[in-house]
């Protein structure tokens, strides 16, 4: 995410926050990110809407700053044009949030100057929750506990192979080994952590590691003219190689017992004196700007220089041609493994805008309103026909849902459309048939339905959905059912309808009359309804 975008998603992660909403930050910046003009007050607006959030965004005169109801957000004449997050408006000051300076308490004229009086004032409610929440929370905490978890796996490996060893490796002292391998695993941590910085990763703590006044030190630094060797691999990826290869080296070292290998290794370290002093220069005088993440980056190499130094002391340099050839094998690896996939995952970095340029067509207001037209249905409804109200029923926008009771994926689409219907203003009917009329329990499901008084119909196949079993008699006892209904003759009007329509599998989703495509998924109903007036 660039500045703005980060600008958006920190004031709008604020805002949920402070109105007490349950969210997760993964969905948010996904919801974010996927909408055709993430920086504007109407990716802020809908994505409120999505977690049911009542708000209204308007200009108040400069009289009414005093009154504003807080937690809200502003949009600031500065820096091009931001949000801010606004936590208390007093008599003299106002304390709002910079996404990139942190609180900020401004007085009120200094304020007035840089707010047009352009404001965001949400109330949010019970209903007020991120959809999904209980399965996004869980997928963002094993998604956080992955790489903390895969780290501890791989160096737990790493240190069984290096006290299985290193009791009889012959040559430096055991204290300079485990050093060398902790310098080493560090420094591979540092340079990767600057590539994916590159690679347009949204972490929040890699964004702050990269943050230094404002601006993102590592793009910075990476993406200016001089931060390529010969104009292939970038510093950071060299230092990666470097480090990769010092930990690979170091482990066979110890497994084939080799004390010239990993001598020879260290004294690899005195290769980087130039690199130091070249990246101090770089950063200091030509761009002007200090990368935390490469400053501990040339800390690791200058600490491995003192560190052998001190082997050295204990041991000398011998190069022979088996301790060469593994260091071939150990510094080449990942380089030639890199060369293959860093295409792949640089490319995987341009989904995101392709995904944002396709949404831009998906949801331009004019394409909908040609897809969505209203201009009714095939086959026209039968006298006959019986279908199940709910939702708002004057809304000028209609879902017609053709279900199955015994259809496993309709009752997912059944709930989906509930929450759509709950959480915005639309009209729901509900076709129920049996495209197989030896299934039984699907038979005396929809008798049950169709024979219970108008009013009920909904709310029972609502339960029937909901529960997730199909248990038909205990679900029937919580429904005072009709004996004088023909719900036989129901069922097959239904199903007639339902063939001359070509309804060939449930469940199908009908906008005003016209079939849901693929590409659009049903939480997204309630914007294409808003886009389509």
């Amino acid at each position: 995410m660039n500045a703005s975008e980060v600008n958006v998603f920190n004031s709008l992660e604020y805002l949920l926050y402070k109105n007490k909403v349950k969210f997760t930050r993964s969905h948010l910046r996904r919801r974010l990110m996927e909408h055709q003009e993430p920086t504007s007050l109407a990716a802020v607006s809908e994505i409120l809407d999505e977690y049911q959030v009542d708000h209204i965004a308007s200009r108040l005169s400069i009289e009414k700053l005093s009154t504003i109801s807080v937690p809200c957000m502003v949009f600031l004449d500065i820096q091009g044009g931001l949000f801010a997050p606004i936590e208390r408006v007093s008599d003299d000051t106002v304390r709002w949030l910079s996404t990139e300076k942190g609180w900020q308490e401004t007085s009120v004229p200094e304020f007035l100057q840089i707010w047009p009086g352009v404001t965001l004032i949400t109330k949010p409610s019970a209903k007020s929750i991120e959809v999904n929440y209980k399965n996004n929370k869980r997928d963002e905490v094993l998604n956080v506990l992955r790489y903390p978890f895969s780290g501890l796996i791989i160096s737990c490996y790493l240190l069984l192979i290096v006290f299985n060893t290193v009791h009889t490796f012959d040559g430096p002292k055991e204290i300079h080994v485990y050093a060398y391998i902790i310098l080493n695993i560090i420094g591979s941590l540092m340079s990767g952590a600057v590539i994916a910085s590159t690679l347009g990763t949204g972490h929040s703590y890699l964004r702050k590691l990269c943050s230094f006044n404002g601006q993102n030190t590592c793009m910075a630094l990476t993406s200016s003219e001089g931060s390529k060797f010969l104009g292939i691999f970038s510093w950071a990826e060299l230092g990666l190689f470097y480090f990769f290869g010092g930990i690979l080296s170091c482990i066979a070292s110890l497994v084939f017992q080799m004390n010239s290998l990993f001598v020879l290794t260290s004294a690899l370290s005195f290769l980087t004196t130039p690199f130091i002093f070249y990246s101090l220069y770089f950063q200091g005088f030509r761009i002007r700007v200090w990368c935390r993440l490469c400053l501990a980056t040339l800390l690791c190499f200058t600490l491995q220089i003192a560190l052998t130094t001190q082997i050295l002391d204990h041991a000398s340099i011998k190069i022979g041609t088996r301790d060469a050839s593994i260091l071939f094998v150990c510094y080449s690896f990942l380089p030639v493994v890199w060369a293959i996939v860093a295409p792949y995952l640089k490319r995987s970095g341009e989904v995101q805008w392709l995904r944002r340029e396709f949404n831009k067509m998906r949801f331009n207001r004019n394409y909908l309103r040609a897809l969505f037209s209203t201009s009714g249905y095939r086959v026209p409804f039968f006298s006959d026909l019986t279908l199940i109200d709910a939702g708002k029923p004057e809304s000028d926008h209609e879902i017609l849902l053709i279900t199955n009771p015994t259809c496993p994926a309709c009752a997912q689409v059944h709930n989906e459309v509930r929450n759509v219907t709950e959480r915005g203003k639309v009209k729901c009917r509900m076709l129920l048939i049996v495209p197989n009329r030896s299934d039984q329990l699907a038979m005396n499901v929809v008798r049950i339905v169709l024979s219970l008084r108008i009013e009920d119909r909904a709310n029972a196949i609502d339960n029937w959905f909901r529960e997730g079993r199909f248990d038909a008699p205990g679900w029937q006892a919580k429904f005072a059912v009709s004996k004088d209904m023909n719900s036989d003759a129901q069922i097959e009007a239904n199903n007639r309808w339902a063939e001359m329509a070509n309804i060939q599998a449930t469940p199908i989703i009908l906008i005003n009359g016209s079939e849901l495509p693929h590409n659009y998924e049903i939480r997204e109903l309630n914007r294409i309804f808003a886009l389509i007036g």
